[in-house]
C-alpha cells in the first residue's frame, strides 16, 4: 500500500513501555471536558468510516479542547492498547484538525480496521474510539460498466473495451455454483458478452478477473437479479400503442399475462375493465431497455373472480385519478361485482394518482390481500388505499414493504371493515395534508390492526398521527425500528418513533428530486426503502 503522510510503525519492547505511560488510561467520562484528575481528553462519541476503492472518509464527531486527531489503520484487528505493529498511522504531523478526513492509499477489495483519539498540545490523548462494525471493506475496482437486456435466462455484461483481463466467475449465491467464462481477444476487444441460460427471479453475482502468476485479480464486480418468466399457464399478449386494451381484453379468457414492450409509453384513455372471462391478469413491463414500460391510464377495474391481478415492472401515470377503481363507471349498467384473491403491485412507478386502490358502493368487493412490494408511490393526493365509501367491501389484508411513498396528500389507509394495515422496510417524504396514517369511519369497527417497521418518515409536517381517534379504542398499533427526521412533528400516537435529530436534506442525497440514497454515514443501517441503502 502507498499511504499518504502516514508512518507505518513496528512495536519494539522499549518503545512500547515508553508509550504505555505515557498513554495510560483513564476510567472517568465527562462529554468536552479534560478530567483535572488525569489531564487527558475525552473521546469523540461516534466515528463512521465511508469507503471507496482506494480511499475512505472517516467521519466522526469533533471534540472540544482538541488540537488535532490521530487516526490508527490496521488489517488485523485492533487491540493493542498504543499503536499496533503493522499499523499505518495518520495525522501524526498533526494536520488532521476536524472531521471528516479521507484516508488514502487503501487496497482496493480489502478489510480494514480503524480507530481514532483526540490529541492535544496540553493534555494527554482521548481513549480509542472504535465503528460500530469495528472495520470497513473498500470497494473493488469497477471495470464492468452494465449488466442490461435482462430476461428469465439471459443477460449482456459490457465493460471496458481491452483490459487486462481474462475470464468471468459468474456466481449463483442460491445454489454456490460458479461458472468460469473464459474472455477471449474477440471479446475483450467487443466489451460485451451475452450470458445465457441462467435461472429465472435469480440474483446473480459477476466478476471479471486479471490472472497475474497464478492469482486472480478482481477487477470488477456487479449483481443483478434476472425478471421473472412469464407464469405458467399464462397466455402472453403483446400490447401496441396503437391497440384499445378493451378490445384486447374482450377477446382473452383464462390466464391473461398483457405484456407492455420495454422503452414504450401505451395511452389508455378511458377506462380499462378486465373482464370476467379472465380469470387472472399480469400487466407486464417488459424489461431489458432504457427504461420502464410506461402506461398512461384513467383508471382500471376488474368484473368477476379472479385469482391474481397483478400489476409488474412499469411505469404509470395515473393523471389524477383512482388508479385501480371498484366502482361502477358511467358507460356500465350493472354495479360491481369482483372477488379477487390477490391483488400486488410489484417493482412498479406509480405517479398522480387520487388514490391507489379505491372501493366504492358495490354488490360484492372482495380481495383478500393487496399487496405493494418494490415500488415507488409518488404523488397521491387524495386517500392511498379509499376503502371506507364500501359498505360491502373486505378487504383484510393490505401490506406496503420495500417501498418508497413520496408526498402523500390524504390517508395511507382509510378503512371500514375490520382489517390489517402494515408498512415495513419503507421510506415516506413529504406527508402532506392533517390527516392520520389510518383513520376509521365508525369507531366500534374491531379487529384492526397497524404495525409500521423499519421505515422512515421525513419532512411530514406537524403532530402527525398514526389514526384518528376512531381508531383508538379498537387498534392493535406496532411501532418498531421507525426514524423520523427533526423536519416533521409527531403526535403522541406515534410517539414510539426514533427522532433522528437532522432534516431530511442531511439524510438523503436528494430528496426533492426523489433520490432518498443515505448519505448520513451516522444514519442507522438497514432502515427505510432497502434500494436507498444498498
Amino acid at each position: 500500500m502507498n499511504f499518504i503522510k502516514s508512518t507505518k510503525y513496528t512495536v519494539l519492547s522499549g518503545l512500547f513501555i515508553a508509550l504505555t505511560v505515557l498513554l495510560s488510561s483513564c476510567e472517568k467520562a465527562n462529554d468536552w471536558e479534560t478530567d483535572s484528575a488525569y489531564n487527558r481528553l475525552f473521546r469523540s462519541t461516534k466515528l463512521a468510516v465511508s469507503p471507496s476503492i482506494n480511499d475512505a472518509e472517516v467521519i466522526w464527531n469533533n471534540t472540544i479542547n482538541t488540537d488535532y486527531y490521530i487516526i490508527e489503520v490496521n488489517t488485523s484487528e485492533l487491540t493493542a492498547e498504543n499503536y499496533q505493529e503493522g499499523s499505518v498511522i495518520f495525522g501524526e504531523d498533526k494536520s488532521i484538525k476536524s472531521s471528516p478526513y479521507t484516508i488514502e492509499g487503501l487496497d482496493a477489495n480489502t478489510s480494514y480496521y480503524i480507530r481514532i483519539r483526540s490529541c492535544s498540545e496540553t493534555a494527554s490523548p482521548s481513549k480509542w474510539v472504535y465503528p460500530e462494525n469495528t472495520s470497513f471493506k473498500t470497494k473493488t475496482e469497477q471495470l464492468i460498466e452494465e449488466i442490461s437486456t435482462i430476461t428469465g435466462s439471459t443477460a449482456i455484461i459490457t465493460w471496458k473495451k481491452n483490459q487486462s483481463v481474462t475470464h468471468f466467475l459468474l456466481t449463483n449465491p442460491e445454489t454456490s455454483a460458479v461458472t468460469n467464462i473464459p474472455i477471449s481477444a474477440e471479446m475483450n476487444a467487443e466489451g460485451s458478452y451475452q450470458l445465457t441460460d441462467l435461472a429465472a427471479s435469480t440474483t446473480y453475482t459477476i466478476g471479471i478477473y486479471n490472472t497475474v502468476n497464478g492469482e486472480d485479480i478482481l477487477r470488477g464486480e456487479k449483481s443483478f437479479q434476472t425478471t421473472e418468466n412469464f407464469p405458467d399457464g399464462y397466455t402472453p399478449v403483446y400490447l401496441t400503442a396503437a391497440d384499445d386494451p378493451n378490445e384486447v381484453l374482450a377477446a382473452q379468457s383464462g390466464n391473461v399475462v398483457l405484456v407492455v414492450p420495454h422503452s414504450t409509453a401505451i395511452t389508455f384513455s378511458k377506462t380499462v375493465i378486465v373482464p370476467e372471462a379472465v380469470t387472472s391478469i399480469v400487466f407486464w413491463g417488459a424489461s431489458g431497455g432504457a427504461e420502464q414500460a410506461t402506461m398512461t391510464t384513467k383508471t382500471i377495474l376488474t368484473l368477476g373472480n379472479k385469482d391474481v391481478v397483478r400489476f409488474y415492472n412499469l411505469n404509470v401515470d395515473a393523471q389524477g385519478d383512482y388508479f385501480f377503481n371498484l366502482q361502477k363507471g358511467a358507460d356500465m349498467t350493472d354495479d360491481i361485482s369482483t372477488n379477487i384473491n390477490t391483488l400486488l403491485i410489484e417493482s412498479c412507478t406509480i405517479s398522480n394518482s387520487k388514490s391507489l386502490v379505491r372501493a366504492k358502493e358495490g354488490i360484492s368487493i372482495q380481495i383478500n390481500k393487496v399487496s405493494v412490494n418494490k415500488s415507488i408511490i409518488n404523488g397521491c393526493s387524495g386517500d392511498m388505499f379509499a376503502y371506507k365509501e364500501s359498505t360491502v367491501a373486505q378487504i383484510p389484508v393490505t401490506e406496503i414493504t420495500n417501498s418508497t411513498l413520496i408526498k402523500p396528500q390524504g390517508r395511507i389507509f382509510y378503512a371500514g371493515n375490520a382489517a390489517s394495515f402494515s408498512i415495513d422496510y419503507c421510506t415516506m417524504y413529504g406527508w402532506g395534508g392533517s390527516k392520520a396514517m389510518l383513520e376509521l369511519g365508525d369507531k366500534n369497527t374491531l379487529g384492526m390492526s397497524l404495525a409500521i417497521k423499519n421505515t422512515i418518515l421525513a419532512n411530514g409536517g406537524s403532530n402527525r398521527k398514526a389514526h384518528n381517534a376512531n381508531a383508538a379504542a379498537n387498534l392493535s398499533l406496532t411501532i418498531e425500528k421507525v426514524y423520523g427526521t427533526n423536519d416533521m412533528t409527531f403526535h403522541s400516537t406515534l410517539g414510539d418513533v426514533t427522532k433522528y435529530d437532522k432534516p431530511s436534506t442531511e439524510v438523503f442525497e436528494n430528496p426533492e428530486e426523489g433520490n432518498f440514497k443515505i448519505i448520513d454515514a451516522l444514519f442507522p443501517s438497514s432502515i427505510g426503502d432497502p434500494r436507498w441503502t444498498e
